[in-house]
């Protein structure tokens, strides 16, 4: 069973939604260096890189002390509010450095009794960056809203324990897509280089299972490639060398 709730009605009250400060209050002059008393200023490309360690920009102690009530939390999540990726949310998890986001971001911290961190991530992504990103007016890349129009868009919540059941599902779907994609960028990654190692260098194993070319294999210039090939090798179409079946089977 669902119920209709607007998204101000599943986030901690007064800490549910904060913009990053005006780019007046994050100036390039307070910046220090990193150092063991200084907070991080988390920026988009933490979100559209999915990355946390991403940045390199830092504000002394005494700053963040001024700029706290914009600080991240574990499980904090954090949105870019411009540009083509206008909408992008990312995670942030522990371990992470102490600091602050910056303008360009939003940053919403869940009511964890209400809604499920996995279900409000595909959510979010599938309808509320939709409805956030519809924008107005002539601009070929709308404006962020004003948060109270993102505090009251509508959304069906169903119970928790389904909410649950749904993140835990797509989250292990994406994580097997992930590792998928990951071994077939490793498979074929080994492919170009079995390809360099064979047809380009021409070590493939001799006869002795040593490498060709390296181990003084004998190598004639081919007219047509403009290059030394191993002797014996010739040059053509894969369709030569195709036997034709005409038997009809």
């Amino acid at each position: 069973m669902s119920n209709a709730v607007l998204f101000k009605d599943i986030v901690i009250p007064k800490e549910g939604f904060k913009r990053g400060p005006f780019g007046g209050d994050l100036k390039k002059e307070i910046f220090v260096n990193k150092t063991v008393d200084t907070y991080k200023v988390y920026e988009q490309g933490v979100v559209l890189n999915a990355n946390k360690n991403i940045g390199n920009y830092y504000i002394s102690k005494e700053y963040f002390e001024n700029l706290k009530k914009f600080s991240v939390d574990d499980g904090d999540f954090l949105v870019s509010c411009s540009g083509v990726n206008m909408g992008a949310i990312y995670q942030l998890k522990a371990p992470f450095e102490k600091g602050i986001i910056n303008q360009a971001l939003l940053r919403i911290r869940l009511n964890k009794i209400i809604i499920d961190d996995n279900y409000f991530l595909y959510l979010f992504k599938e309808l509320i960056s939709k409805k956030i990103t519809t924008g107005s007016g002539d601009s070929t890349i709308p404006n962020f809203p004003s948060l109270d129009i993102i505090k009251n868009i509508k959304i069906d919540l169903p119970d928790r324990s389904i909410q649950q059941k749904i993140g835990l599902t797509l989250s292990l779907l994406d994580n097997k897509i992930e590792l998928n994609n990951r071994i077939n960028a490793e498979l074929e990654a080994m492919a170009k280089t079995l390809y360099n190692y064979w047809f380009v260098q021409f070590d493939f194993p001799d006869v002795n299972g040593k490498p060709y070319k390296s181990s003084g294999g004998k190598m004639v210039y081919n007219e047509e490639l403009k290059r030394e090939i191993p002797e014996g090798w010739k040059v053509g179409k894969i369709a030569d060398w195709i036997v034709s079946d005409k038997s009809g089977d």
